[in-house]
């Protein structure tokens, strides 16, 4: 099959998008898929910083020590509690999912296995927006925009 090339001026060539979209929001379905992490405190949380490619060892080490007790005290500032060693990977050398090269600078990201005491979170959502039987479906983004007004 060949797909129509997209036009600029027509914005024609959308031919593999579905014909029919759904905007309700399945409540019970992101519940279920939600039900598991409920009672769950524990999280595996990153943090990311820059550093320059022509450090000095003694430079690296009191950056990584710096940061790393920034990114602890930034994540106990939210209510989160450092239960793992924090671990330290890199360097990587060119910006996640662009292929592009940093050439000054080297990134790390941490990573730990951290616990909080998770709060209820209610989100009062427009009830014409949730699905309320199988059959409900909103296929225009104006009637859904419209049901949550």
């Amino acid at each position: 099959m060949t797909s129509t090339p997209f036009n600029w001026d027509t914005w024609e060539g959308f031919d593999e998008l579905p014909k029919e979209l759904d905007f309700t929001i399945d409540s019970e379905a992101i519940n279920k898929r939600l039900k598991t992490q409920r009672n769950n405190p524990f999280r595996v949380l990153h943090g990311s910083f820059l550093i320059g490619r022509d450090s000095s060892r003694r430079a690296y080490d009191a950056e990584v020590k710096r940061m790393g007790e920034r990114f602890i005290h930034g994540m106990e500032l939210k209510d989160w509690t450092l239960k793992s060693k924090l671990q330290l990977r890199g360097p990587f050398i060119a910006k996640f999912g662009t292929g592009l090269i940093n050439l000054g600078e080297h990134k790390y990201t941490f990573y730990g296995v951290f616990a909080t005491i998770p709060k209820p979170v209610r989100i009062e959502l427009p009830p014409g927006l949730v699905k309320q039987e199988p059959g409900h479906v909103i296929t225009d983004i104006n009637e859904a925009l419209k049901a949550s007004a």
